[in-house]
């Protein structure tokens, strides 16, 4: 669905659930879907429950101090004149990290990440 027919059906959804009391059992790959529309959330891997908890819980799963936190995996690294920069796919969407040499000569395409940071400061336009 578009962006504008998704939001409808989840209003739609939201509309129902209030109106008729109603338990609906969704599957979704989406946070900001499963954070909108769910009041409980119950994590499946090979068939197994593996989390079950309120939206934010089990979506905002951060450790320490981190402001934010994102699971990504790594498509590529590159060196561009005295830096190495990673490409993480994190859901639909590629972005450019900063890494360390170290990080650099360590890390394998393919492999799973966690991209957080302590210091951000979000610009939102």
């Amino acid at each position: 669905l578009d962006p504008t027919m998704r939001t409808k059906l989840q209003n739609e959804i939201l509309q129902l659930h209030k109106e008729f009391g109603t338990t609906t059992i969704m599957v979704s790959h989406d946070p900001s879907e499963i954070y909108r529309l769910a009041s409980r959330v119950v994590v499946l891997n090979l068939g197994k429950v593996i989390n079950d908890g309120k939206p934010k819980e089990i979506l905002l799963q951060t450790t320490g101090s981190q402001k934010f936190s994102f699971k990504g995996e790594l498509l590529e690294i590159m060196k561009v004149d005295v830096i190495y920069l990673a490409i993480v796919a994190i859901g639909q969407q590629l972005v450019e990290v900063v890494i360390s040499e170290y990080e650099a000569q360590n890390l394998k395409v393919g492999d799973s990440l966690n991209i957080s940071t302590k210091a951000f400061a979000p610009i939102i336009s």
